[in-house]
């Protein structure tokens, strides 16, 4: 029992020893000189952590995501780094590769890029669980947001279903522009948790959600997202599980599509609340004359009033004088007349009675306004696409414009057959009647799905797609002369040869 109790003691040590190397790195307290370069400060606090797998630093000098990734033959934990510059610290990408990433190597990482202010990209591939508890989490998110990431790319990692809110939600306050999240297991209840954080993201321009297993109910949802997102230019679902009824519903969303009960409901709600604020400016114009009006009569009795107040008492007396001789003098002369002319009298007293009406209805007609001109209830509004001019459809629906921002579409490697190509026709086609709203489609990738090499759609569609690439060059007239005198130069010399 001794023996045990005495084996059981170092274990205990060596988890204090953990937990003070975790404490140090946190508050910087510790013996050994960094040497301000991020690669040998890395190493250096690895050490210091006790870490028993020391990540190899691997420098590259041109951004080398792809190739690392795909290369399997090595199953080392890395850390490949891009230099921007031959400065050691002109750090602009960093790529965790077959790690672990805890709460501690997150702090490690924080510490020895303080100074790197260049730092743009943030790859992880197959980082496992850990890396995705509550505090390594907030953890990285301070050091993307101290460091304005901009591109997050995650592969071969087993992904939370709340990761899209804490990553490209209006809380997570990132500044991501480009999100990979391929090979991370995703499902149609991740496209579920997608929609509403899609819905509201107005700084995300790139979605990468490859080969993974989203199938035509996950597809629904990012097609409800696309409705009201007018900010994301690229989307890529290859190799995943979609179908033919995935696809026509993403086609009717990048074309026209009708409203749904919920989002006739959200219209209407939105339609009101404009309602609203725009009786209340017109309330709030018309309000100003009449304050305005008050101001100045207020403002004219205190000067009237401080004049009085100024003037001396025998200037007064002297105006009372005079005011007292002019009434009589009045007086006199309307007794004349009423003597001379009784009817005169009477002419009198209604032209008094007509101009006390009229001086009545005077303010009367300064706060009367015209009409305002009446709000339509449909209008083309920048912010929520659902206010759009639409056109009204069978059984009282609206049917409203396509997303025409959306510029680079990857569904390739699915299970789509010639109907779906169809509708991918149909909706391009549609977009060139909209073009006045946007660019529309411009990049479509659909290889390898359940459709022949020799598929008439599918040519079309090729053709079609390829005078929408901004990329594409025509033929000119001088390569169209140099195949012509081609022709001709051969044509002639095959009879010689004979």
């Amino acid at each position: 029992m001794k023996k045990a109790s005495r084996q059981s003691h170092p274990g205990k040590s060596a988890a204090m020893k953990h937990d003070t190397s975790q404490v140090e790195i946190e508050g910087e307290s510790t013996n050994t000189q960094l040497t301000g370069v991020f690669c040998e400060d890395f190493s250096i606090m690895c050490e210091r952590a006790g870490l028993v797998k020391i990540p190899l630093v691997v420098h590259n000098t041109k951004l080398q995501s792809d190739v690392s990734i795909d290369d399997h033959s090595s199953l080392c934990s890395r850390l490949h780094v891009t230099l921007e510059d031959d400065e050691p610290n002109a750090i602009k990408h960093i790529h965790f590769r077959n790690m672990k990433i805890n709460y501690t190597l997150a702090c490690i990482l924080d510490e020895a890029s303080a100074k790197c202010l260049a730092i743009h990209t943030l790859s992880l591939w197959n980082i496992g669980r850990p890396f995705f508890d509550t505090t390594t989490r907030a953890k990285l998110q301070d050091w993307m947001r101290g460091h304005s990431v901009q591109n997050l790319s995650i592969g071969s990692s087993n992904v939370p279903r709340d990761v899209f809110s804490d990553l490209i939600g209006s809380q997570a306050s990132l500044m991501l522009q480009k999100l990979s999240l391929k090979c991370c297991q995703l499902n149609d209840s991740h496209c579920e948790q997608l929609c509403p954080v899609l819905e509201e993201n107005k700084l995300l321009l790139c979605l990468n959600l490859g080969c993974n297993s989203i199938t035509d109910a996950g597809l629904f949802y990012i097609s409800k997202a696309l409705k009201r997102n007018r900010v994301l230019l690229s989307l890529s679902l290859m190799g995943n599980k979609i179908s033919d009824e995935g696809a026509i519903g993403l086609a009717e969303v990048l074309s026209r599509f009708s409203l749904s009960h919920s989002e006739m409901v959200d219209r209407r709600k939105l339609l009101l609340d404009r309602k609203g604020t725009d009786e209340e400016h017109q309330l709030s114009v018309r309000s100003s004359p009449s304050t305005a009006s008050l101001s100045d009569r207020s403002s004219r009795q205190a000067k009237g009033s401080t004049s009085d107040k100024v003037k001396p008492p025998s200037i007064k007396v002297k105006h009372e004088n005079v005011a007292k001789k002019e009434e009589k003098l009045k007086k006199d002369d309307k007794s004349k007349k009423a003597i001379s002319s009784p009817d005169s009298s009477k002419k009198a007293q209604k032209a008094g009675r007509d101009s006390k009406v009229a001086t009545a209805k005077k303010p009367m007609q300064l706060e009367s306004h015209p009409p305002s001109p009446k709000v339509e209830s449909v209008e083309p509004v920048a912010g929520d696409p659902l206010l759009e001019e639409g056109e009204e459809a069978a059984e009282g629906t609206i049917v409203l414009p396509g997303n025409m921002i959306l510029a680079s579409l990857s569904v390739g490697n699915n299970l789509i057959t010639e109907q779906g190509l169809n509708a991918f026709l149909d909706a391009i086609d549609i977009q060139k009647q909209y073009s006045h709203r946007g660019q529309g489609l411009l990049r479509l990738e659909f290889k390898h799905n359940l459709f022949s090499s020799s598929s008439s759609v599918a040519k079309q569609l090729e053709e079609a797609m390829l005078v929408r690439d901004p990329y594409y060059e025509p033929p000119s007239s001088e390569s169209q002369d140099d195949s012509a005198t081609t022709e001709t130069t051969n044509s002639l010399i095959t009879p010689s040869t004979t």
